[in-house]
């Protein structure tokens, strides 16, 4: 599927996405944030609203990372699925309703793809990776964007600075989800001439956002890892790191947050019926087995108080 080259958004990503196609406003501030809001409190409406605004251009995704359209096909309806069951997760306040969905895509794409791909968890391997970016700054001050609006204008920006190496580099990592093996192979350059266009490139834009114009090694990391380019026994180090400190998820949050820009380079590609169809059966099973464990438990309650009543009269 073609890539736009114009740093324009396709009139078609503002029709799929509720972007206000006049003044671009970020999805936060408008449809998709609330109909999440709404699927997080159940309702079905809302959840075939965020299905049927935002599918095409992840379904597009999805068929770029996996290479498969079976693959998207099933990774579609699993990441939709994760949306209806961890919306109550989603916080508009450390990004975008797209930014959001994306990363559940991303995952699950990814996760099809290298399903069988065993790694061992290694924190050594994040800090051999750490040891391995040479020349950038020493800062723990993570890049701040005031807007999602902004930062995608930005990016933009960026993008039309990098040379045609590194700007290709990032836009394959981001839109097939390669590794930075897969990357050198698929460019057909060293491994270290791989990791070298992805971070010179990461370091150039994090330095045009970053407040001091300086950019950490952490912040790298982190902007890899939401790229998708980093191994996975790498990837799961930083996750580690993620979890236990705070500036980790900010980096990484930020660095997702701009990444969601690259979307509207993307041509939306409508997904079959069947995959509605099939994830709607799924969440009305889910449903379903809710309200049963629902009942059981308010059934269990009804017998426990009655029973201590008897007690308390004999």
């Amino acid at each position: 599927m073609p890539i736009h080259t114009s740093v324009e958004k396709p009139a078609a990503l503002n029709r799929v996405t509720g972007l206000n196609a006049e003044n671009g406003e970020p999805p936060q501030r408008g449809e998709v944030c609330i109909l999440l809001k709404r699927t997080a409190a159940g309702d079905r409406q809302a959840f075939e609203l965020v299905y049927r605004q935002t599918a095409p251009v992840f379904f597009a995704l999805a068929l770029r990372i996996t290479r498969n359209r079976n693959d998207a096909e099933e990774a579609l309806q699993e990441a939709y699925f994760r949306v209806w069951k961890s919306a109550s997760r989603f916080d508009p306040d450390k990004g975008n309703g797209l930014a959001w969905i994306s990363t559940i895509i991303k995952n699950a794409a990814l996760s099809l793809r290298r399903r069988r791909q065993r790694r061992q968890i290694g924190a050594q391997a994040y800090e051999n990776e750490l040891a391995l970016i040479p020349g950038v700054g020493t800062t723990s001050d993570t890049f701040s964007v005031s807007s999602l609006s902004q930062a995608r204008k930005l990016l933009d920006l960026c993008l039309r600075e990098l040379d045609e190496t590194k700007k290709t580099a990032i836009m394959l990592a981001y839109f097939e989800g390669l590794t930075h093996a897969e990357l050198a192979d698929r460019m057909q350059v060293p491994l270290g001439t791989a990791k070298s266009h992805i971070r010179r490139g990461l370091e150039l834009i994090g330095r045009r956002l970053a407040a001091d114009g300086l950019v950490s090694v952490n912040e790298l990391i982190a902007g890899e890892n939401e790229l998708g380019v980093l191994p996975l026994v790498v990837s799961r180090g930083f996750e580690k790191r993620r979890a236990e400190d705070a500036k980790y998820c900010v980096a990484a949050d930020r660095w997702r947050e701009l990444f969601s820009g690259l979307l509207s380079h993307l041509t939306p590609e409508h997904p079959p019926a069947k995959i509605w169809k099939s994830l709607n059966r799924a969440v009305s099973q889910a449903e379903t087995i809710v309200r049963k464990l629902e009942l059981r438990e308010k059934e269990h309650l009804l017998h426990t108080a009655t029973a201590s009543k008897q007690v308390v009269a004999e």
